[in-house]
C-alpha cells in the first residue's frame, strides 16, 4: 500500500526539485530543468543531466508528470513534461513536509542558541 508518507519520503531531492520547476515551468522539456532550477536557486543548486532525466523517469513512472513528444518539421525532437494532479498533490504533501523541516530546524537553532556562520 502506497501511503502519501511513503511517497513524500521517497520524492526527495532532485525528484522533489524537477517537480517544482516542471509545476513552475508547464511543457518545459529535460534539457531546460538544469538551467530553470539554477536560476531558481540563484545559482545554489545546480543539476546536470545525471540527475534530471532519473528524476524525469521516476516521476514520469509514478504518474506525477506526463510527458509528450515535441517533434519538430527541422531540428531535436524534445519531450515535454507537464505535472499531473496527482503530482500537484504529492508535491504540496512534500513541500509541507519540507516546511515542517525548516520549523523544526527554526527552533532548534533559536532554541539552541546556534547561530550560522
Amino acid at each position: 500500500m502506497n501511503t502519501g508518507k511513503q511517497t513524500a519520503r521517497s520524492l526527495k531531492g532532485d525528484s522533489m526539485l524537477v517537480l517544482k520547476a516542471i509545476e513552475a515551468n508547464p511543457m518545459c522539456h529535460g534539457f531546460a530543468l538544469p538551467d530553470i532550477i539554477a536560476k531558481a536557486t540563484n545559482g545554489e543548486i545546480e543539476l546536470g543531466e545525471a540527475a534530471v532525466y532519473p528524476a524525469l523517469r521516476l516521476l514520469e513512472g509514478k504518474n506525477l508528470i506526463v510527458g509528450e513528444w515535441d517533434l519538430p518539421t527541422s531540428g531535436v525532437p524534445r519531450k515535454k513534461y507537464v505535472i499531473t494532479e496527482l503530482g500537484k498533490k504529492e508535491l504540496k504533501k512534500c513541500m509541507t513536509l519540507a516546511e515542517r523541516y525548516q520549523a523544526m530546524a527554526d527552533a532548534l537553532r533559536s532554541n539552541l542558541h546556534v547561530r550560522d556562520n
